[in-house]
């Protein structure tokens, strides 16, 4: 059976797809462009998975936020002033269709668990130290609360 991570990873990366059709999406531990790969590139990757117990209600439930880095790489060129709006018009894009209540797998509609609710980290647009090796690079990280089964 897939984890829950394994789950929201496919999920996030399913959104992505639909709203950015023509872009290469992988999911990868890290964020890694290799020099063969065409861009656009949209890489999704794990941060990291956090206990809430602030919000624990039940003693057989417990609530874990998972958080998931996504990363845009477009072919930069060092054009400071034209193509703008592609990883603007893409970074949006993909905020709109990942900032969502439920995920496709990750959410059961029988059972009071998983993904119940989704927030977004905004990091800066660009990455400057990514302009100078002529891409244009952008991140954000969602955040997707669930709610598990205690197993013990």
């Amino acid at each position: 059976m897939p984890s829950i991570w394994s789950k929201i990873l496919t999920d996030v990366k399913a959104l992505v797809v639909t709203v950015q059709p023509t872009a290469l999406v992988k999911i990868r531990k890290r964020i890694k462009r290799y020099a063969d790969e065409d861009l656009p590139l949209i890489i999704i990757s794990p941060l990291r998975d956090i206990e809430i117990q602030e919000q624990e209600a039940y003693e057989s439930q417990v609530h874990i936020n998972y958080e998931v880095l996504i990363a845009i790489i477009y072919d930069g060129n060092q054009k400071v002033e034209t193509e703008l709006a592609n990883v603007l018009d893409a970074r949006e894009a993909i905020r709109h269709a990942l900032h969502v209540t439920s995920l496709a797998t990750a959410t059961s509609s029988t059972a009071p668990t998983g993904v119940y609710d989704s927030q977004v980290e905004l990091n800066p647009v660009y990455e400057m130290p990514e302009f100078d090796k002529n891409y244009d690079y952008s991140t954000f990280s969602m955040i997707y609360w669930s709610k598990e089964l205690r197993t013990s």
